[in-house]
């Protein structure tokens, strides 16, 4: 019983997120705006291979699956920012194969679409390491707060805290990040699926211990459900691309 109610679930909110934008209207300039409204709604989020597992199964029931890209050992995914969210307080829905095809849109046109939304509509806070996050969740802009020492370690999240991690697929993120640092390598380590934390690469810098400490910290102090990788990424600032160490 269970799981037909779940099977049904999946049915149900899929139906939904087609009705709630209305894109089959006969008014051609309504569909329009919707289909810009859809557009810009759409974000993306890193999962790891649990989770991918978890949702894959999930959809299986349906005969359903959802467009992905395979990044470095986890995995980018569509969402959909319902519409009439508060600023506190945002609700999401999976895109799957069903509803791309449903609106017409391709996996490369998600791509771009996200990659040009999520900072936008998830928000952007960026504090010290040193200074960690405290009230930032009430914030209605976005926060850029570099220390003033460009050697110090920066964290990353969006303004919910939630899910923040992929903000570092987004080039104007980067951008601001690269034109603070000015080093021609970044360190990202995978804190948990809301935030990473970028270190400015250095002569003191010891990959080695970089990679045994996000190893261990996933085990002391993330929850299982939060840990997002156990590896440390390089980010080459001038070709804007990402290596997993």
């Amino acid at each position: 019983m269970t799981k037909i109610m779940n099977n049904n679930k999946v049915c149900i909110i899929s139906f939904l997120i087609c009705h709630i934008y209305s894109v089959n209207v006969n008014d051609e300039r309504r569909k329009v705006m919707n289909l810009e409204l859809i557009k810009n709604n759409i974000i993306f989020r890193l999962i790891t291979k649990k989770e991918f597992d978890r949702l894959t199964k999930q959809l299986e029931a349906t005969k359903d699956e959802f467009p992905y890209r395979k990044w470095n050992d986890l995995y980018l995914i569509y969402r959909s920012i319902l519409p009439n969210q508060s600023e506190d307080l945002v609700t999401t829905m999976l895109i799957s194969n069903f509803i791309m095809k449903r609106l017409k849109f391709t996996e490369e046109e998600l791509f771009q679409f996200a990659k040009t939304n999520t900072a936008k509509r998830t928000g952007i806070i960026v504090k010290p390491l040193s200074n960690p996050f405290r009230n930032e969740m009430s914030a209605k802009t976005d926060i850029w707060n570099f220390s003033d020492d460009t050697s110090d370690s920066t964290i990353l999240s969006n303004r919910n805290l939630m899910n923040g991690a992929a903000l570092i697929l987004c080039d104007e993120v980067m951008d601001k990040v690269v034109e603070h640092y000015k080093v021609n390598v970044l360190y990202i380590l995978p804190s948990s699926i809301h935030e990473v934390i970028i270190i400015p690469d250095s002569d003191s810098v010891d990959v080695e211990y970089l990679k045994d400490m996000v190893y261990e910290i996933n085990r002391s102090t993330v929850a299982p459900e939060e840990r997002l990788s156990d590896h440390v990424y390089k980010y080459t600032c001038a070709i804007k691309s990402f290596e997993m160490l």
